[in-house]
């Protein structure tokens, strides 16, 4: 039987992780940043198509302004802590330790919300445009985040390690 260089004794039922150097988390986690806060503004979109005009104004206007500030003072932070706890692993890690799993339970809680208010009716369109491109928007502009830090990762690797990074959660 041939052994696993990854996980030498791991037991044959034992699931197997997906390992990837560090750096690819980062573009993992900015692609679902981005994937999902399209996926968020796309909806938002198509609710706001048809609306009145004053609807889709008032909808738009306050999206793009708790959009903002979600962004600013919200998603930025844990873009950071996320980045930062990225930066702390050595060689190769498990996909999906770009989050802490506890942040999983969470998006799971987001997205049942999310599903509820959307199919429940308790919640008129023109509000839930707002939500919807509010959080979409500051989950794409953070996700970028994370892009720039993968460019510095490789450009730093090619200047041999030195460090230009500085924490988007301290500014």
């Amino acid at each position: 039987m041939i052994k696993d260089n990854y996980m030498p004794d791991a037991e044959p039922n034992t699931m197997k992780k997906i390992a990837v150097h560090k750096d690819w988390l980062l573009v993992a986690s900015g692609l679902l940043w981005s994937g999902v806060g399209l996926l968020l503004m796309n909806l938002a979109g198509h609710w706001l198509g048809n609306m009145a005009a004053k609807r889709a104004i008032f909808s738009l206007s306050a999206g793009l302004f708790f959009g903002l500030l979600i962004m600013v003072f919200g998603f930025r932070r844990i873009v950071g802590k996320n980045i930062v706890r990225i930066d702390t692993y050595d060689g190769k890690v498990c996909l999906f330790a770009f989050q802490r799993w506890q942040s999983y339970l969470l998006i799971l809680v987001m997205m049942s919300m999310g599903m509820f208010l959307r199919t429940s009716g308790l919640v008129g369109r023109p509000y839930l445009a707002a939500l919807y491109l509010a959080i979409g928007m500051a989950l794409f502009g953070c996700s970028f985040l994370y892009y720039h830090r993968f460019y510095v990762c490789r450009g730093n690797r090619k200047m041999k390690g030195k460090e230009h990074y500085e924490n988007p959660a301290s500014q």
